[in-house]
């Protein structure tokens, strides 16, 4: 180790008082430079020695041994959190686990404990024995960090370092480590030169060791450094040669050269106060570092007598104020800001000889190991302005309080690491726009935001763009590249503090104040020479132990997968918990009371209904442009209204819509205030509302003109706008709350305008693509139509045709062909007439709330059967008199219903095995509980009629009809040997039924079927079945309508056109869904009339084909009919 006496000195003729002294540069500077030499020998590894971890592992990555490999998989079985082991060349560099803390023992032993147990992972022994604690870095929140030593029989391996963290629980949550294996420690450990000789040998290379410095033995380990050689005895020292000085290492075998590590250069500086004053002797410390005068840190240098004026630097006091303020207020570090701290800040500073420096580049100094104190210099009079380039180097010197980043060939992530800190923090400082833009002298040097077309030079912004270092004719490289591949790690930085889109990967900005707050509490974790993954897992240990959210942490994930580092997370958005499985909700009328809220949650919750769906019109909310935020809107009350979802237990939606002034501002003033308005409603309800519907019945006309009253068409464009501010917005605030794409109308009614509901989901994607909402929502808008008949809707460009649950089927499969199949569908709201139950309930002759129990329950449960939807709102449940809540059918409903699994319609058979498709049968299971069976048909020929499951016969089960079971109606126990019989409404049937278990009616009236062999042009062959009381077979093998004249299906569609050949014709193609089975239609369609008198047929893939020649006269129900006959031979999969 040097001595501070054995520095050189000279005084100079120069007035004031001259000291020179010889600094070790690590060259934290801001560009790229030349700096050492490295005569490293390479070589290949052994074929059978490693193997690459298979590229679908996850969270296993690297080259390891198979035994290696299959420790780590063990380990990561053991660990209850998620594990994730990273290796280079069969060194474990780094260890994600969660391994319970062994309270038994201390935390020396459980480090201990950890080696041992997985020493076929690293490939160590005797831990124990091998490796020696160097420091311990006590953090916030009861975090511990220990860091290691290894040491081989007295010898210490070179630049070994091992980083174990603890959670507050005592569990071990990261090892970082940089190590030598047993199979690569030295054979031999016997030196064959002293540290005299030693000493010789680093003379005849001509490198000059200060007086009384001797070299130290150490242990060198290629592998560390991804080479397979062998370790092997080295010696290491300070040196100095030329006009450079730095740490060196030589081979003990011969006497070689290995390596040089640090670059040095001398530099003179005379010292001036503050005040340009002269500083005598007395107003040292010690040799070199000069007492604060006045508190001030600031000290001017000058070799050349031009002293710089006060006033031109005056700036760093203030930034060095800035920045020391910042650390101590945010990371409780205060090494530098205090009396007794020894950072100087030169000024002025000349090196004669280093065209490098005199171009003006500030550097900053700081070696612990050889006892330089921390120094940032400049080289300029003025110095150079911005609060970037200060806080660049002092970070340099932060940095280098926690861990060795060497800037060497050998070390080229471990050189970019440490610049991009630097970066990084240079951007925290700076509160301007141009934060993430590192300017020197005037000119953008690194742009972290942009990297690749910020500045002129091209810097890399993914890890597979890494430029590694080649040594030059001289032996040696730029700086490790370590100014070029920062921008990879700071980019990544970027990502994580502002948010962004990368690689296909989506970052939700976290801000630059926490990304900062988790970056710093990372450094003690990192081990000497960290590389890039490293880096990124301390990060998420302390992430972790900040006590930061999960989705905060993911975002850490997504932010360096996105630029090639480790993986993202599986999922950013944290289930709410009580939403698992099939849940249900009430979308509130707007214009609700407050007299009659708390009424109206209680009966909600005591429903069951675990979500409600408030609306938040902006026009009541804020009245003018960026005016003030009321949310005691109408007779309403916030705080009274959060109390009563917080008493009730319940999960809001919240709706946004409409807008605040009738005024013809622009799309992009509209979106300016739009964006302001989010901040404030989302800030204020962020704790109680956890779903943002953003907009209802968005493809509709009337949506639009309650957001831009002028507006006479919908527009995609603009929603997709303001579905990407509202996702940045909400997702920012609250990372776990999820935002709705406003509920899609099927355009049921004519009074409804707009555009199909999936031409503007898709037109809102193409310009909004994925990340912009988590659910797509439907508004279904019925009528007064029961959920089993068809009904005319807008769906693909296209008018159909459809019952509900056909709707449902069509939209779900398209919603997952364009957003994928992850995307969950809510219904959002279902709108019926609501003076239709009352007519329903005269024209059955029933009681108004079996009607409209009849209803909800049908609707619901067609709704709920598929599995894509997973919420169900429904718009009103209250009585015709508007008096109570419809109350104890729908209770039963939603407990039967809620966290089932829907098992979708079943067909019903009559005794023959034909099907009755009049009768619509839904099953759910249940975990723990019988399944549940919805039952119901319209149809009074099969009212009374018996019924029993096939299958079931020894079974005891639970049958009643639904609307009785509220009013306490006896649940009846039968067994399925004897037989019960259909009532008119909806049953319930419980009882555990799985797919062969058939359900089987007795028709009053039975129908008779038939069957026909269609003869098919491409094999095989197939049958139809049909109902005989409205088909008949011909000679021709085809089916000729009873009801309806010239309505026929046939083999295939031949027409003899006549002599005259066939009339005008135009041709179109269509496309049918039933039971699903996606049928092809060619349709022919004279000009004369207008109407297909020709369809073609096809499914499964062309394979089988008929034609169906359609009534003229009554084309609709030809039509009708000839699906039914489709829909019978389905279900007898088109055999006999």
């Amino acid at each position: 180790m040097m001595k501070k006496e054995d520095y050189p000195r000279k005084y100079s003729k120069n007035k004031g008082f001259l000291k020179q002294i010889l600094i070790i540069l690590t060259l934290l500077v801001l560009t790229s430079c030349s700096i050492f030499s490295s005569l490293i020998q390479s070589a290949n590894p052994p074929a059978n020695l490693l193997i690459e971890v298979p590229e679908d592992t996850l969270l296993i990555k690297g080259e390891m041994s198979v035994s290696q490999y299959q420790a780590a998989k063990n380990l990561a079985i053991k660990a209850p959190a998620e594990t994730e082991i990273f290796a280079r060349e069969g060194v474990i560099n780094s260890v994600i686990t969660g391994l319970p803390a062994l309270t038994d023992q201390s935390f020396e032993e459980r480090v201990e404990s950890y080696f041992e147990n997985n020493s076929e992972l690293y490939q160590i022994s005797q831990f124990d024995q091998n490796f020696q604690q160097v420091n311990q870095f006590d953090q916030p929140n009861g975090i511990l960090i220990k860091q290691y030593q290894q040491v081989y029989n007295d010898i210490p391996v070179y630049q070994s370092d091992i980083r174990v963290a603890f959670d507050d629980q005592g569990s071990i949550t990261l090892v970082n480590s940089n190590y030598t294996p047993d199979a690569f420690l030295p054979d031999s450990i016997s030196p064959k030169m002293d540290s005299i000789t030693a000493r010789a040998a680093f003379e005849a290379l001509n490198f000059y060791l200060p007086q009384g410095v001797m070299p130290t033995l150490v242990i060198y380990s290629p592998i560390m450094v991804g080479q397979q050689i062998p370790a092997y005895l080295a010696w290491v020292c300070v040196a100095s040669w030329d006009e450079d000085y730095g740490e060196v290492i030589i081979k003990d075998a011969d006497g070689s050269l290995i390596s040089t590590s640090t670059y040095i250069t001398t530099f003179s500086y005379e010292i001036r106060d503050y005040q340009n004053e002269e500083l005598n002797e007395e107003d040292f410390d010690t040799y070199p570092t000069i007492k604060k005068i006045n508190s001030k840190p600031l000290l001017a240098a000058s070799t050349s007598g031009n002293y710089p004026d006060m006033d031109q630097v005056d700036h760093l006091t203030e930034y060095y104020s800035k920045v020391v303020d910042y650390y101590q207020t945010n990371f409780s570090y205060s090494e530098f800001n205090d009396m007794d701290s020894k950072l100087t800040i030169l000024v002025n500073l000349s090196i004669e000889g280093n065209n490098f420096f005199d171009k003006g580049s500030p550097f900053s100094v700081y070696s612990v190991e050889y006892d330089i104190p921390p120094v940032i210099a400049y080289t300029d009079p003025a110095s150079e302005k911005g609060i970037d380039v200060f806080a660049h180097e002092f970070q340099h010197l932060v940095t280098k309080d926690f861990v060795i980043l060497e800037s060497n060939y050998p070390n080229p992530q471990a050189s970019a690491l440490k610049e991009a800190l630097s970066d990084f923090f240079a951007a925290v400082a700076d509160p301007s726009k141009e934060r993430w833009q590192i300017t020197l002298r005037g000119k953008t040097i690194r742009d972290m935001q942009d990297p690749v077309n910020g500045t002129k030079e091209t810097y890399p912004d993914h890890f597979e763009k890494f430029i590694y270092p080649k040594p030059n004719k001289e032996g040696e490289d730029s700086y490790g590249n370590g100014h070029l591949n920062a921008t990879i790690y700071s980019h990544a930085l970027y990502l994580l503090s502002e948010g962004g889109e990368k690689s296909g990967i989506k970052v939700f900005g976290i801000g630059i104040e926490n990304a900062a707050m988790i970056v710093f509490r990372s450094l003690p974790l990192l081990q000497t020479n960290a590389k890039f993954i490293e880096a990124r897992n301390a990060m998420l240990i302390s992430c972790s132990d900040l006590e930061f959210s999960e989705n905060y942490c993911n975002q850490v994930r997504n932010a360096f997968a996105a630029v090639g580092i480790g993986n993202s997370a599986h999922e950013y958005n944290t289930p709410i918990d009580n939403l698992q499985g099939l849940q249900f909700g009430w979308a509130l009328s707007p214009n609700l009371q407050l007299s009659n809220t708390f009424r109206a949650y209680e009966d909600i919750a005591n429903i069951g209904f675990k979500l409600v769906q408030e609306i938040f019109p902006w026009d009541q909310i804020q009245i003018r442009p960026n005016g003030d935020i009321n949310l005691d809107f109408g007779a309403n009350s916030i705080d009274l209204w959060k109390g009563y979802i917080r008493e009730n237990n319940l999960e809001v939606m919240a709706t946004l819509i409409g807008a605040p002034w009738d005024t013809n501002i622009s799309d992009q003033e509209f979106l300016r205030f739009w964006r302001s308005y989010l901040y404030e409603i989302v800030s204020e309800l962020s704790d109680t509302v956890d779903y943002w519907q953003i907009g209802s019945q968005v493809n509709t006309v009337a949506f639009w003109k309650s957001v831009r009253p002028n507006a006479t068409f919908v527009d995609p464009a603009l929603y997709a706008e303001m579905l990407k501010i509202a996702y940045e917005v909400i997702k920012v605030t609250e990372r776990n709350d999820l935002v709705v794409f406003g509920g899609l109308n099927n355009l049921g009614d004519s009074e409804y305008l707009g555009l199909d509901p999936l031409e503007f989901l898709k037109e809102t994607l193409s310009n909004c693509q994925t990340g912009c909402f988590d659910i797509v929502g439907l508004y279904i808008e019925w009528g007064d139509y029961l959920p089993d008949e068809s009904r005319n809707m807008i769906w693909g460009s296209k008018q159909v045709s459809v019952d509900m649950q056909a709707y449902i089927d069509i939209a779900a499969r398209d919603i997952a062909t364009l957003t994928g199949d992850s995307i969950p569908i809510w219904v959002t709201e279902i709108n019926l007439d609501p003076e239709w139950p009352a007519r329903l309930a005269e024209k059955k002759q029933i009681e108004l709330y079996e009607a409209q129990t009849e209803v909800i329950l049908k609707t619901i449960v067609t709704l709920a059967s598929n599995k894509a939807i997973e919420v169900v709102f429904y718009h009103d449940i209250l009585d015709y008199d508007r008096t109570r809540v419809v109350g104890q059918p729908i209770h039963s409903l939603v407990y039967l219903l809620s966290s089932s699994e829907p098992l979708g319609p079943f067909p019903v058979y009559s005794p023959d095995g034909s099907v009755l498709n009049q009768v619509h049968q839904y099953r759910f299971s249940r975990d723990k509980a019988p399944d549940v069976t919805f039952l119901w048909t319209d149809d009074p020929m099969i009212h009374g009629a018996s019924a029993k499951v096939d299958t079931l016969e020894d079974i005891n089960a639970n049958m009643q009809r639904f609307t009785d079971f509220p009013d306490a109606g006896e649940i009846i126990n039968i067994s399925f040997k004897s037989e019960f019989y259909i009532q008119e409404g909806a049953m319930l049937l419980l009882a555990d039924m799985d797919s062969n278990d058939k359900l089987i009616i007795s028709q009053s009236t039975p129908i008779e079927y038939g069957q026909i062999k269609i003869w098919n042009w491409n094999d095989p062959e197939f049958y139809l079945t049909y109902d005989k009381a409205k088909w008949e077979p011909t000679e021709y093998n085809s089916l000729d309508s009873k009801l309806y004249s010239d309505c026929n299906i046939a083999s295939d569609g031949y027409r003899d056109g006549g002599p005259d050949g066939p009339p005008p014709y135009t041709y179109e193609s269509d496309t049918h869904f039933l039971a699903e089975t996606e049928f092809i239609l060619d349709l022919e369609i004279p000009k004369s009339t207008g109407v297909p008198d020709m369809i073609h047929v096809y499914w499964d893939d062309y394979a089988y084909q008929l034609a169906l020649f359609p009534s003229t006269e009554n084309y609709d129900e030809c039509v009708a009919e000839f699906w039914e006959v489709m829909e019978l031979s389905i279900a007898n999969n088109f055999g006999q």
